[in-house]
């Protein structure tokens, strides 16, 4: 990707980014976007190996991103949180980060104050923006061990009426993550997330899981990891199918296509009867996902949709 010149304040219109990790594409309300541009470059870390633990405070006027990985370079950092990336569709279907990308600089664009604390080779600096505008660069704190990032943002007050997120939102937030990434350490105000994690744990927790078997499955081809979990219940529960490509919330596509073949030709019924008994959710992480149209956006991968059907009933 290539900066385009544009700094952080002039891209307050981009800032409301269509794709929420873990969330329906409507649960977008102010500075709780803010919370998940930041949330979404620890996710973005985990999944490539550089990052176990996130941790999310909130104080009476800002909260504060914190993870354990390899801190962000200098020179990523200004540059993430001040330019505007280009090539805005890509990011729409991925993770966002890899230290750098249009999710920072929407966060400081729409922010009074950011602050991004690092902690790399022994030595713990703070980063200063007030306003879209860097005010202080690489401040020496002291020494540390380990490394990571802390942001904390404090939400631009306006006649917009920005208001923090309300803990019970941080929290649906957080369990989603939870329960996506269940090797990631999820803690939010000092507490760490102890219920059981996993997409099976999901089906678990569903009012209309009627106690029947869960199932899980997992498998990996050409950089795309498919997790799976699904129940056959009775029909009056009325369950339903949920499925994520990158822990972005997609309703229509190959993914939720193949799950419903799938759990058809396990049990030997058609796709309408399949839906009405299936509770199940999916959820695939790809480098390259074959997402086409914007509203609504769907995954369209035949090939994906085929190999999705087999686990399901091919599953001992």
């Amino acid at each position: 990707m290539e900066h385009d010149g544009e700094d952080a304040r002039g891209c307050r219109h981009h800032a409301a980014v269509a794709g929420v990790p873990a969330m329906p594409e409507h649960f977008v309300s102010g500075a709780l976007q803010l919370l998940i541009e930041i949330i979404d470059n620890v996710i973005d870390l985990h999944l490539a190996g550089l990052a176990s633990r996130l941790r999310v405070s909130m104080a009476h006027d800002h909260f504060c991103v914190a993870d354990d990985g390899p801190g962000i370079r200098d020179e990523a950092l200004v540059a993430a949180a001040t330019r505007r990336m280009t090539r805005r569709a890509c990011d729409r279907v991925h993770v966002h980060l890899r230290g750098v990308g249009l999710g920072l600089s929407g966060v400081n664009g729409l922010a009074q104050r950011l602050e991004i604390e690092v902690r790399r080779a022994q030595e713990q600096r703070r980063w200063v923006f007030e306003g879209g505008q860097l005010r202080a660069r690489a401040e020496l704190l002291g020494g540390c061990e380990g490394t990571g990032t802390c942001v904390r943002v404090w939400p631009e007050a306006s006649e917009r009426g920005v208001e923090l997120p309300t803990r019970r939102d941080v929290e649906a937030l957080l369990e989603r993550v939870h329960w996506l990434c269940p090797s990631l350490r999820v803690e939010f105000d000092g507490r760490r997330l102890a219920d059981e994690a996993g997409l099976g744990a999901w089906i678990r927790r569903q009012p209309c899981w009627d106690g029947s078997t869960v199932h899980t499955r997992g498998a990996t081809w050409e950089q795309q990891r498919v997790e799976l979990a699904w129940s056959w219940l009775r029909p009056a529960c009325r369950p339903a199918q949920i499925g994520f490509v990158n822990l972005f919330q997609i309703a229509t596509g190959s993914h939720l296509d193949g799950l419903v073949d799938g759990l058809a030709a396990r049990h030997g019924v058609g796709r309408t009867v399949a839906r009405e008994h299936g509770l199940a959710l999916i959820s695939l992480l790809s480098t390259t996902p074959r997402v086409v149209g914007s509203s609504p956006r769907r995954l369209d991968d035949p090939q994906l949709r085929c190999r999705i059907a087999e686990m399901i009933y091919s599953a001992h």
